[in-house]
């Protein structure tokens, strides 16, 4: 994950989402751990992500925005769009909680959001 008060690319966010997401996935709710509870996706124990779960998790491990610094949220709006984009979705959450949506699917819109980058 990232860390509060760093500022991290929107590729790092991408990379680190997309780790996250291969370690679990979860449709939802945003995290879960390993009792399949809901749970913050900052949160040390969670195991399972969404898309955007994973996203605000690689970001950083602080949950008040006010604490990151604006070019960090600002690269965190880049990294959604681009996955939004990659996807071809306007929104994530639905996307990533489409019955029959799967991991591989996921894995797969996050790298070519990475492409979209080079």
């Amino acid at each position: 994950m990232g860390g509060a008060g760093r500022n991290v690319t929107a590729k790092q966010i991408l990379f680190g989402a997309r780790e996250l997401v291969h370690e679990g996935w979860c449709q939802g709710v945003d995290a879960r751990d390993a009792r399949g509870q809901r749970c913050a996706p900052w949160n040390r124990d969670a195991r399972t992500w969404s898309v955007l779960g994973a996203l605000v998790a690689s970001e950083g491990d602080e949950p008040d925005v006010r604490a990151h610094s604006s070019a960090s949220v600002a690269e965190l709006g880049h990294a959604v769009a681009l996955l939004a984009e990659a996807a071809g979705t306007r929104t994530l959450q639905a996307w990533n909680d489409e019955p029959g949506r799967t991991r591989d699917e996921v894995l797969a819109a996050f790298d070519r959001a990475l492409a979209l980058l080079r």
